[in-house]
């Protein structure tokens, strides 16, 4: 019997480890994390002084409110907010578009390639992908089992009406805090530094999803993307945009967990940097300006700046994105100076 049990007990544990290493393991090769792709073959037609337009949308794989929970949806639940996503896009058409958490063939989102038939369906030029989450299986949330995301493929990408003419992939440091085994399953947390040529101008985009947890972190992962957007920002008009998962350094809530936090005052230290939605917008009317969560917003943590090469124009939260995500997204208007 006790030998029975030896047997079993250490089946066991060759068992969880072989698929510990088969389900942390990538499907795809790491020279294919980044593409960019060509959905119409025409650029839109620019001249000096046209007004552009750029948002920024944490999409959260089209889960809405279910997001990171074990939630009885369907694939009808994804197709109809695929549907109100394309809605949306025709509606606001904006001329770059940055997404977070977008799937490009995931188990949880039913295998659709999000940023594809975003793309197609409102005849971008180009898309620009990087995966940040690329496992064969992923077992979270943890029960059900039936609920588990299963095979992942996500990450970060840009749509542009525009030529792209680089994507680039910079990964930042996961939280020390995470035992290995736990790092191993996360999220690549990534800065997408992508160039677009507008006119005879190149223009710099820097996408970037922060550490949502961890403090110390995110805090260093503010550094990273702040010291890519000083390296362009003396050549080149510079936007930056994302969910930094942090909110407002002049924000007036008492909150003893972002009171120990500098992410925003890290991003705000950066020189001639601005907030689309600017300091004295957000203190007039906070609540218009919230981003998160979409169903009941408390909190903005999604934003788009950008440097003393661009003039603004308008910015706004779009409330009426509703609930297809626990994000609301970001809406800029700009020129780009002489």
């Amino acid at each position: 019997m006790k030998k029975f049990l030896l047997i079993l007990i250490s089946s066991l544990l060759l068992l969880a480890v072989l698929f510990f290493f088969w389900a942390s393991a990538s499907k795809l090769d790491e020279s294919t994390y980044t593409q960019i792709s060509t959905y119409d073959s025409l650029e839109n037609d620019y001249a000096p002084g046209d007004t552009l337009s750029i948002l920024t949308y944490n999409i959260g794989y089209l889960s809405g409110m279910t997001n990171n929970l074990a939630a009885d949806t369907d694939e009808a639940f994804y197709t109809n907010n695929l549907n109100q996503a394309l809605a949306l896009f025709k509606e606001l058409n904006p001329m770059i578009a940055g997404f977070q958490e977008i799937d490009f063939a995931s188990s949880r989102s039913y295998d659709i390639h999000q940023l594809d038939a975003i793309g197609n369906a409102n005849e971008y030029h180009n898309g620009a992908l990087t995966v940040n989450w690329d496992k064969n299986y992923l077992p979270f949330p943890y029960w059900p089992i039936s609920a588990q995301y299963g095979e992942m493929l996500s990450g970060q990408a840009l749509l542009s009406d525009f030529k792209i003419t680089t994507n680039e992939r910079v990964v930042m440091e996961k939280p020390e805090s995470n035992p290995a085994y736990y790092n191993a399953f996360y999220i690549d947390r990534l800065a997408q530094v992508v160039t677009i040529n507008i006119g005879n101008q190149e223009i710099i985009v820097i996408n970037t999803h922060l550490e949502a947890w961890d403090i110390p972190a995110r805090e260093k992962q503010a550094k990273i993307v702040l010291e890519l957007y000083e390296k362009y920002n003396a050549t080149h008009p510079v936007i930056l945009l994302g969910d930094f998962n942090s909110i407002p350094p002049f924000d007036p809530t008492s909150n003893e967990y972002y009171s120990q936090d500098k992410t925003m005052d890290i991003i705000f230290s950066g020189t001639n940097i601005q907030s689309a939605i600017s300091k004295s917008d957000y203190l007039q009317n906070r609540n218009k300006h919230f981003t998160f969560s979409s169903a009941d917003p408390t909190i903005m943590i999604d934003y788009i700046f950008y440097n003393d090469r661009i003039s603004p124009v308008t910015s706004r939260v779009v409330n009426e994105a509703g609930d297809i995500s626990d994000h609301l997204p970001v809406y800029f208007e700009f020129v780009l100076n002489d």
